[in-house]
This record gives C-alpha cells, sequence and structure tokens, in this order.
C-alpha cells in the first residue's frame, strides 16, 4: 500500500512490477485535485502499460442530506469538486475525441450558465442541485483504455485475446475511425513518397486493414487477422525471405513485452536488405523520455541507425505520437532484451 497526495504521486510513478505475474489493481482516491488531467495522471499510475488487470478505481465523498433554502439538494465540496472534474472530462472529450461539433459545445456551456443566472436572479442562492451526467465512455476513450491494455501482454496472450472473433471485428471496424492510426499513416506515406519507385518491397507489420496496400510498388501486409490480400502471419516470427524488403513498417503495432520486441528486431534485421529503410510509429505515451533512448540504442545494437531525430507527432485532435525512421546501416551487435524495457 503507498499512501499519497496528488501533487506528490500523481505522476512519474509505476505502481507496480510490469514483470510481476500479479499487478496491483486498486487505486483508492481519498482527496481529489481540481482538474481531471491531474485525477487521469492518478488513476494512470496503475492504469498503464504492464497491467495485467483491471483497474478498479474508487473515489471517497462525503455526503449530506441537507437542503437550501429553496428545497434544492446541498451538495458537499466532495461532491462539488467531482462535478467540476466530470465537467472538465467532458469537454476535454470534445476537444480530444472529436464528439461535438464546436457549436455543439459552445450550447453544453451557454445553457447550464444560463440555467445558473436564471434561478440566481430569482432565488436569490446559488444553485447547487445539478442533474449529474451519468458514467459514459466514448469509443475513442474505450478503445485507448483496450489497447493500453493490450500493450502490456505478451504477444501470445493478445493472440488469445484476438481469438474472439467479435472482438477483433470490433477492433478493426475502431481502426476505420482511429485518429492516431489516420496520423500515423499520413507521417509514414510522406516519408515514402521520398523513396517510391515500381521495384520498391514494403513489408507493413501488424498492418491491420492494409492502409497502404494502394501504393505503386510491392507491398505486403502482414497480421494475425485473416483478412483478403493480407498475409497471415506473427511478428515475432514471420514467414518471411532474408534481405527480402526495402522498407518495415511497423506503425502502432507494437504490442508485447520487452522479450517480443527482441524477437521482433532480430527478424526485421533478417528481412531488410542493407541500407533498408524501418519506420516506427507509437503512442506517445509508450515511451519515458529514458526508455526512448535505451529503445534507440537497442535499435542501434540490431545494426539500425536513427535518420535525424525522434519526431513528436499531434494530430489536429491533440493526439500524440512518436516518429522513428531508421536505416539499417551495419552488422548486429549483441543485442540484450533490456535494451527494449519502454518504461
Amino acid at each position: 500500500m503507498l499512501v499519497g497526495t496528488i501533487g506528490t504521486i500523481g505522476t512519474g510513478l509505476t505502481l507496480f512490477d510490469p514483470k510481476s505475474a500479479d499487478t496491483a489493481n486498486e487505486i483508492i482516491f481519498a482527496d481529489l485535485p481540481y482538474t481531471y488531467a491531474e485525477f487521469d495522471q492518478g488513476a494512470a499510475r496503475l492504469y498503464r502499460e504492464g497491467q495485467k488487470q483491471r483497474v478498479r478505481v474508487d473515489v471517497l465523498q462525503t455526503t449530506t442530506s441537507a437542503t437550501l433554502r429553496d428545497g434544492s439538494a446541498l451538495d458537499t465540496l466532495d461532491e462539488r469538486i467531482w462535478e467540476l472534474i466530470e465537467g472538465k472530462r467532458e469537454l476535454s472529450d470534445i476537444a480530444i475525441d472529436g464528439k461535438y461539433d464546436t457549436t455543439d459545445a459552445a450550447s453544453k456551456v451557454q445553457k447550464p450558465l444560463r440555467r445558473w443566472l436564471k434561478q440566481a436572479r430569482e432565488v436569490g442562492v446559488e444553485p447547487l442541485a445539478v442533474e449529474r451526467r451519468p458514467p459514459e465512455t466514448s469509443d475513442a476513450q474505450k478503445w485507448r483504455s483496450e489497447i493500453a491494455r493490450l500493450r502490456g501482454m505478451s504477444a501470445a496472450k493478445v493472440d488469445e485475446v484476438f481469438a474472439d472473433a467479435e472482438f477483433t471485428r470490433e477492433f478493426l471496424a475502431h481502426l476505420k475511425t482511429s485518429t492516431a492510426a489516420k496520423l500515423s499513416h499520413e507521417w509514414v506515406r510522406g516519408k515514402l513518397a521520398l523513396l517510391m519507385r515500381p521495384d520498391l518491397a514494403i513489408v507493413d507489420m501488424g498492418c491491420g486493414l492494409n492502409p497502404f496496400a494502394d501504393l505503386p510498388c510491392k507491398v505486403i501486409g502482414l497480421d494475425r487477422h485473416d483478412l483478403p490480400g493480407v498475409l497471415r502471419g506473427k511478428m515475432e516470427n514471420p514467414n518471411l525471405p532474408d534481405k527480402s524488403a526495402d522498407v518495415l513498417i511497423y506503425s502502432l503495432s507494437l504490442y508485447g513485452t520487452a522479450s517480443d520486441l527482441f524477437s521482433y528486431f532480430t527478424h526485421a534485421a533478417r528481412i531488410l536488405r542493407g541500407g533498408g529503410h524501418l519506420f516506427i510509429v507509437e503512442p506517445d505515451s509508450t515511451f519515458t523520455s529514458e526508455g526512448t533512448m535505451r529503445f534507440v540504442n537497442g535499435l542501434r545494437q540490431f545494426g539500425f541507425e536513427l535518420v535525424g531525430s525522434v519526431k513528436d507527432l499531434r494530430g489536429e485532435d491533440g493526439t500524440p505520437l512518436k516518429g522513428m525512421h531508421l536505416t539499417l546501416t551495419s552488422e548486429l551487435v549483441k543485442p540484450t532484451v533490456e535494451l527494449f524495457e519502454r518504461k
């Protein structure tokens, strides 16, 4: 058990050992911050990559049965702060997930403000009673959480999850509207445009819906899903010949443990021709700053050199990703699994 305030332990800590079979999965908020971002950061101490269980979040609140002069309910400070946090979460959903148009967002702010002013004039007291918004999770939020959970599993465990046909169907449907996937594909396409030629051989590892199949060159999309035009296989053991590709792409597909990533790049170094290009796009939250440096160093041990620097990508909705462009320039130099611990 760890006891602390949001201010002292709300950032920079992972409150469990990702290598452990059992991970701590319950967090209790005894005091509340005034912003949703701080609350979310606190919950993220357990709800992060490496978590193997569903995370339970409990919020302690004081309540009262007292009423105001007009008979409306009297909220406690805890209840007021919680409503404030929920309101800020809703505005965050609007801004990040694009759930509402700008005009809708404005009306959502203006309506309760007008109602507040009207009641203040008529009753003469602050109208503390509000209708509590029912807990609701957008599809984008749901899949961000689900994908974060999958990223904490081993590749073998992820295979078990995707054995559920309904889950796979919903996941692939999500990819069609994913803002992160759109941003990643746009960045990779911009890079590929500079390399394009008819005989270019591209392999998209963990291709999902095979988004690069329309390019005017040879494109192989490899994934665990049995889709038309996709080579069914696993990134940790792809059935592809040595030195058969000019470009390898890992677009939001590096699920698994450090050991799994070690396997992925062992094969990447085998499949790519000398001077070949490696493009990697991952969620910004996947890496700490130290983890990014360690990850790039691990790739260097496989013979990959970073072109330029790691790019911070951000979509119109604020989605943050990291993009890396590397080339295979040297021989393999005894890489170690530990270098692929991204946190």
